[in-house]
């Protein structure tokens, strides 16, 4: 057998067929058209069914959704811990010109819900990520060496199919030739090599569509070969971007859990120090007023140190005043005096008057009462009892 631009020959130099390692077509025995070809069929699909197998049986670590997210939400995780720091906190009271601040420090029993705490266990999920990684890296390159193995032991098959195929196309030739060698030599009369002839090109028909079968599983079984070649490029891609991430993105990733670390006490220590310009500028600012109300009040006091000008103005118009009303009320006291005097001078004058008479009613009233005693007294002897009264 050889085979001579791209032709496959399987006749000798003597123009015998050469014997082939399958079973070749034998038109007189219709069941080997049926079944030609078959025996290397079969051989291909038992290989694609255990494949088939190895795909099913095959286990491997995955990510899940939780674990993904777990990594991608690293800058809220920090925000958490914020929150969580923020029940924990020890705050201490700082007196003096900048006020009063609060100092946060993170608890060791709290370390969990710190920056540290919440690095470390972001680092230990990429460590997780990392381990899935390098299972998915390993499963690819078991299946890589696997469909290796399936196209290493399909190829021969495909190429013996694609032998039997063209050996078939060769027998079919030779088949129909001899088809047509007898018709030239049939007669109208010759019934029974009329129906010979008739049931060979059936036989013929029947082959040639064997042989397209085999020529379309032969395109199918070449077609699984290039999917697992694809499939292989693709696994060593797959193989490529897990190696790169193992080396490159996840040691990128922990640095960045790190910027994302450090740019957060960078904020915090931005805040904190603004909090203390802000303090600070406050207290100046309350200081410069109160320098500015007491340097205003002493100013003041020194303008208007002791008594003023003013009360002395007002000391002045009292006095002036004082003079003026003692001048005016010692004025009316002398009129008032003159007045006085003069009523006083009238009112004496009527009481010697009343006195005078007064003094006469007195006389008159004694003169009587005198005539009134001596007469009751004369009476009192005359009838021998003693009276007297004493009038005072």
């Amino acid at each position: 057998m050889e085979q001579n631009n791209n032709e496959l020959v399987l006749y000798n130099e003597r123009g015998e067929l050469v014997e082939c390692n399958f079973q070749r077509v034998d038109f007189n025995n219709p069941p080997s058209i049926l079944s030609y070809g078959d025996e290397v069929k079969e051989a291909i699909t038992n290989i694609l069914n255990s494949t088939a197998q190895i795909a099913v049986s095959s286990e491997e670590y995955k990510i899940n959704d939780s674990l993904i997210s777990s990594i991608a939400s690293f800058d809220d995780s920090l925000d958490n811990s914020e929150k969580e720091n923020k029940k924990n906190s020890i705050v201490k009271g700082i007196k003096g010109f900048l006020g009063q601040l609060g100092i946060e420090r993170m608890k060791e029993e709290a370390e969990k819900d710190t920056y540290k705490g919440r690095f470390k266990e972001y680092c230990s999920q990429i460590e997780k990520v990392c381990t899935v990684m390098e299972s998915q890296s390993e499963a690819s390159m078991r299946d890589i060496d696997t469909r290796s193995a399936i196209i290493s032991e399909m190829k021969p098959q495909i190429e013996q199919l694609e032998l039997i195929i063209k050996a078939g196309k060769l027998d079919k030739e030779k088949f129909d030739a001899s088809i047509l060698e007898l018709k030239k030599t049939v007669s109208p009369d010759d019934q029974a090599l009329q129906y010979e002839i008739q049931y060979k090109e059936k036989l013929s028909e029947v082959f040639n569509n064997k042989l397209s079968a085999l020529e379309k599983v032969l395109v199918l079984y070449k077609e699984q070969i290039h999917s697992y070649r694809i499939q292989q490029t693709t696994d060593m891609q797959l193989v490529m971007n897990i190696k790169s991430y193992l080396s490159d993105s996840a040691p990128i990733l922990k640095a960045q859990g790190s910027v994302m670390v450090f740019s957060r006490l960078q904020e915090n220590r931005i805040k904190t120090l603004e909090n203390v310009n802000q303090a600070t500028n406050v207290a100046i600012m309350n200081n410069a007023k109160c320098l500015e109300q007491n340097v205003a009040k002493a100013v003041d006091l020194s303008l208007n140190n002791g008594v003023s000008i003013d009360t002395l103005k007002y000391l002045n118009d009292a006095i002036k005043k004082g003079i003026e009303i003692y001048s005016n009320g010692r004025a009316k006291r002398q009129a008032q005096i003159e007045k006085e005097r003069v009523a006083l001078n009238e009112l004496n004058e009527n009481l010697n008057s009343y006195q005078e008479k007064i003094q006469q009613i007195i006389d008159e009233d004694k003169t009587v009462a005198d005539a009134l005693n001596e007469s009751s007294y004369t009476k009192s002897l005359g009838t021998g009892t003693y009276s007297k009264k004493i009038f005072k």
